[in-house]
């Protein structure tokens, strides 16, 4: 695992998750967006990767496991708008996860019914913590009581987003996935004649207002 982009959505409902990725891609493009079944899935982390973006014109969704829906995506972005509107039309968890193996850099982002609920980020140093610390982050974080070690002494590397998500319910690196992958992917992607665009201040507040 050299890049690694995607949300996680504690649903079965892969067809309400596409169609809720659709509309936000729609909406933030102003354009088609096309939905393919494909398999095998499209190179999102290699030449379909948008390096300067911090907008996506690409997801792949599969169900992982029996409670859960993936969707790689090809930037990096934390995406929090879409996954507050996620976690609150879906009443559920969404997580989001950024994995740079090779430079060591990681993201974590936890949603609950439209709520940021816990940021972690790290690169070098820890360059968010923000959100209540989840009660068994002291134990993953090798610590016996409730408060976490000081900010530059805390390190989130892969082993301890895995074991955040494993307490959430979610499986992730594990052995199983990466020998037994989803057998199609419904690929979702802009137009190739669209310009995708972060939302103005204005854009965003119209749709806090719907």
């Amino acid at each position: 695992m050299a890049t690694y982009c995607a949300l996680h959505v504690r649903t079965s409902d892969l067809a309400r998750v596409v169609a809720e990725l659709r509309e936000w891609l729609a909406s933030v493009a102003e354009a088609p967006v096309s939905v393919e079944s494909e398999q095998p899935w499209p190179p999102v982390y290699d030449q379909l990767f948008r390096t300067g973006s911090t907008v996506p014109n690409l997801f792949a969704a599969a169900p992982q496991g029996a409670t859960w829906i993936v969707a790689h995506f090809n930037c990096f972005s934390d995406l929090a708008e879409l996954a507050n509107r996620l976690s609150e039309r879906l009443d559920t968890r969404v997580i989001v996860i950024h994995a740079q193996s090779v430079s060591d850099a990681y993201l974590l982002a936890v949603h609950e019914n439209g709520i940021p609920r816990r940021v972690l980020e790290y690169g070098d140093r820890l360059t968010r913590n923000e959100g209540a610390p989840f009660e068994f982050e002291g134990e993953i974080f090798g610590v016996d009581d409730d408060e976490l070690p000081p900010e530059d002494e805390l390190t989130v590397g892969h082993a301890e987003v895995q074991e955040i998500c494993a307490r959430l319910g979610l499986s992730i690196w594990d052995q199983q996935e990466a020998v037994d992958p989803p057998d199609r992917w419904t690929v979702l992607r802009v137009s190739d004649d669209a310009r995708v665009a972060q939302p103005g201040f204005f854009e965003r507040l119209r749709r806090l207002r719907r």
